[in-house]
């Protein structure tokens, strides 16, 4: 491969490279940004070696190509007549054109992925939970006869980590149940118990003010809808179940860890 034939690849290489570039930096950034749940863990880790990476290869192939023009631009100067080779003004436009508007192509692909990878983890807590409460009808029914006592509460904790164990989708459960406070409705929420029974503003459960209003309904008998919700890797289902004596609400959780700062 003579010299010209070199020079003419590092450039392809080098004008490869520098976009290969700003497409990775463009996809990290939309990713971290608008926290799009497409690539699963260590993107972080990976992002910053494969920089690295492209940053050393295209330095050799830039210094590779420099030495070659400087080598050739030495002898041309003792040459004369060579013709210069036209610009393609129009070819350069239509790829400057399609490169520009590949950025938002990419945006669009990465958009309709977050909202696979949320449509199929709803999906997969949803038909887990109907399953859970198909299978366990005895056990509901003795999270349906709501007392707040220890011993009640410690059956509660038992049930919750059979349901736990049963179905590798959930990570965490929460009892949700409506109780007063001093005449005062709440909703206390019960996970795990220590070996006194906890005073009942201990047990109350912290959510934002659309997740109260949608308590709300459930329990007023206006509502018997679930509610997902998903949020940085976050994925929540409120699951209400009627039973004998009262309405219940099983709250579903898990946490995936996404490419992203800190993952």
């Amino acid at each position: 491969m003579n010299r010209d034939k070199i020079i003419a690849l590092t450039n392809k290489l080098s004008f490869f490279l520098i976009v290969l570039l700003l497409y990775w930096v463009f996809i990290f950034t939309i990713i971290t940004v608008f926290d799009f749940k497409v690539f699963r863990e260590n993107l972080t880790q990976t992002f910053f070696a494969s920089i690295l990476a492209i940053l050393a290869l295209l330095s050799g192939v830039v210094i590779l190509n420099v030495m070659l023009n400087l080598t050739k631009i030495s002898e041309a100067l003792s040459e004369k007549g060579k013709e210069a080779v036209a610009p393609q003004p129009k070819k350069f436009s239509l790829r400057l054109a399609l490169f520009i508007l590949s950025f938002p192509i990419i945006f669009g692909l990465f958009y309709l992925g977050d909202l696979r990878t949320s449509h199929v983890k709803r999906d997969l807590l949803l038909n887990s939970a109907q399953s859970i409460v198909r299978e366990n009808q005895e056990y509901i029914e003795r999270l349906g006869a709501y007392h707040y006592n220890l011993a009640y509460l410690k059956e509660v904790e038992q049930i919750l980590m059979m349901f736990e164990k049963q179905d590798e989708n959930f990570k965490n459960i929460v009892f949700i149940v409506e109780d007063q406070i001093q005449g005062k409705q709440v909703f206390l929420g019960f996970n795990r118990v220590g070996d006194k029974l906890p005073e009942k503003i201990n047990k109350i459960f912290s959510c934002s003010q659309a997740e109260r209003q949608y308590l709300r309904a459930v329990f007023s008998g206006k509502s018997n809808t679930f509610n997902f919700s998903s949020s940085d890797g976050n994925y929540e289902l409120y699951f209400p179940v009627k039973t004998k004596q009262r309405t219940i609400i099983l709250y579903f959780t898990d946490y995936q860890r996404y490419g992203k700062f800190g993952s």
